[in-house]
């Protein structure tokens, strides 16, 4: 597999390959560029 499609696997599903609890508990969001589509 591809790193791009591994990026687009984990963005369909990303709390269970990115979520971390210290962002949680800071208050942390997941956002998304609008322009180039990235999540950050």
């Amino acid at each position: 597999m591809e790193k791009k499609e591994f990026i687009q696997k984990f963005q369909k599903d990303h709390d269970k390959y990115w979520k971390v609890e210290l962002f949680d508990r800071e208050g942390f969001t997941r956002k998304q560029c609008k322009k180039c589509g990235k999540f950050f």
